[in-house]
This record gives structure tokens, sequence and C-alpha cells, in this order.
């Protein structure tokens, strides 16, 4: 019994050190916000495209892949699946500032 209390004691520790990382799903929901902050301030479709041409958010978010293949333990995804529920948000709100936007440069567009 003495002996496993330093043991319990270590297990313990380990596990609250690693609880202060960010899972998976709220690695990615912040590059998306990251992201998005950067469309916000974007004044064209060039910008927008800038963006996506030379940002490294979507090299960033493909180096999550293993992590993300991590969570699959057989066929039990539902690691998998509380993880994307946390990043999926981000995703919405980015598609939907991507398009607001793109939609306000088209409509300022001035065909001569």
């Amino acid at each position: 019994m003495n002996r496993l209390i330093p043991l319990f004691a270590f297990v313990m520790l380990l596990v609250a050190c690693g609880a202060n990382e960010p899972s998976v799903g709220e690695k990615e929901a912040a590059i998306y916000r990251e992201y998005a902050e950067k469309v916000k301030t974007a004044q064209s479709i060039e910008d927008i495209a800038q963006l996506q041409n030379e940002g490294g958010f979507e090299q960033r978010i493909t180096e999550l892949a293993p992590e993300w293949r991590a969570l699959i333990s057989g066929n039990d995804s539902s690691a998998y699946y509380a993880e994307l529920a946390k990043s999926q948000p981000a995703k919405d709100s980015l598609k939907a500032l991507t398009d607001a936007k793109l939609a306000e440069f088209i409509k300022n567009l001035k065909f001569e």
C-alpha cells in the first residue's frame, strides 16, 4: 500500500501536466480563428487569395492529421467527433466571414 501512494501521486502529476495542453480540436479551432482575424482585415479579393496562398494555415491544419487519426481507437470514433465539435464552430464562422467578405468585394466591383 505504501508503494502505491508515490506511484499514484506520480501518475496524477503526469496527468495534471498534460491537462494544460490544448486538445487537437482546440488547436485546430485556434488556427481557424487566427485565419478569420486576418480575413477580417482583408481589403480586397486579392488579399484573401494571398492569405490562402501564403498564410501557411492549410499546412498547419495538415500537421494536425496524426493527432486526429490517434483519436480513433478501433471502431470507436467518439473522441474524434467530440474534438471535431470543438473546431466546427470556428470553421463555420470562417466560412461565413469569408463568404460575406467576398460578397461585399464583388458587390463593390465596378464593371466598365
